[in-house]
């Protein structure tokens, strides 16, 4: 369904429990605007498994830029219009399908957070050539466009490659201990990891920059998506002991679970650290104050300074 002017509140009510192809949102005419409007289309995931609150957070973000670009007059003169489909992110078919739709509409644009089958999504668009903007956070993606710039000269990256988290940690850690921030118990990482190829990457570089650090290897503990109990990995967590444990997942609403868990039966004095999952609005709802004590980063964020500010105040309205 091609979307107009739409409040987020609306769409938030309403994603989760349909997809945005079948809703019946009212056209509305703006008066002023050329004939031709200009279409992005937006894979956005409404009905997979995990994904749906990231890619939520896409489609209000588009939103609230559709609605300040039409107050302006559009895009020299032309109305932005939003169509919207659903996407199976985790489906190397469902990546395609979706993307085939948008290109049998004639989209002129395309936009959708990422998807974890980031290759076979892009291969959908080769063709066609439409802009493609996203945030897929994975090093294999850009290797493989790097490898290829005239194929897929049509595609825009937003944020930095997953491996930033990787070989960071073991170097925000000494920062911490040095500035005297933070006493660990020991210096012995645990590497908590999901099986996707974006965390296996993050949980490769931090493991290829330990032996480079003044840390140690203490341990790694797979999981798997979904994670319906946290106890087991809280468990192996207390019997490695390590100073320091990065949880290398990527679901917000499971990261929540995690520290909610955690924090009715602590290890004392460990630093547990999460990447990416925190930093979207649904960590802290479901959190609440046991998200206290916890850190994060993330590779793109809202800047904090007064342009950063006045996006948030907008993004909440």
């Amino acid at each position: 369904m091609t979307i107009n002017k739409q409040r987020r509140k609306v769409i938030k009510s309403v994603a989760a429990g349909a997809a945005a192809s079948t809703l019946p949102l009212p056209f509305i005419s703006r008066s002023g605007f050329a004939s031709d409007p200009i279409v992005l289309g937006m894979p956005i995931a409404q009905s997979t498994a995990g994904g749906v609150a990231d890619h939520l957070d896409h489609l209000q973000g588009a939103i609230l830029a559709q609605e300040e670009i039409n107050a302006a007059g559009g895009i020299l003169g032309r109305e932005l219009k939003l169509k919207v489909v659903d996407i199976d992110i985790f489906s190397p078919e469902g990546c395609q399908t979706a993307m085939h739709k948008l290109v049998d509409e004639k989209v002129h644009a395309m936009t959708t957070p990422f998807t974890l089958a980031p290759i076979p999504t892009i291969d959908a668009t080769v063709k066609y050539k439409a802009p493609l903007l996203w945030g897929v956070t994975q090093r294999n993606y850009t290797n493989h466009v790097a490898a290829h710039p005239d194929k897929y000269s049509h595609c825009f990256q937003t944020d930095p490659s997953e491996v930033h988290y990787g070989y960071t940690f073991p170097i925000f850690l000494k920062d911490m201990k040095d500035r005297g921030l933070w006493t660990p118990n020991n210096n012995g990482i645990h590497i908590v990891q999901e099986q996707i190829a974006y965390c296996q990457t993050i949980s490769r570089t931090l493991q290829e920059a330990i032996p480079a650090s003044d840390f140690e290897l203490a341990g790694i503990t797979d999981i798997q998506f979904p994670v319906q109990n946290w106890e087991p990995v809280i468990q192996e967590i207390k019997r490695i002991g390590a100073g320091a444990v990065m949880l290398d997942h990527w679901v917000a609403a499971e990261y929540a679970a995690f520290c909610k868990q955690w924090r009715a039966d602590p290890l004392e004095n460990t630093l547990i650290y999460m990447q990416y999952g925190p930093s979207q609005p649904e960590f802290l709802d479901l959190a609440g104050p046991a998200a206290e004590g916890f850190v994060w980063s993330t590779v793109l964020g809202v800047y904090a300074d007064e342009m950063g500010t006045a996006f948030r105040e907008k993004y909440k309205k």
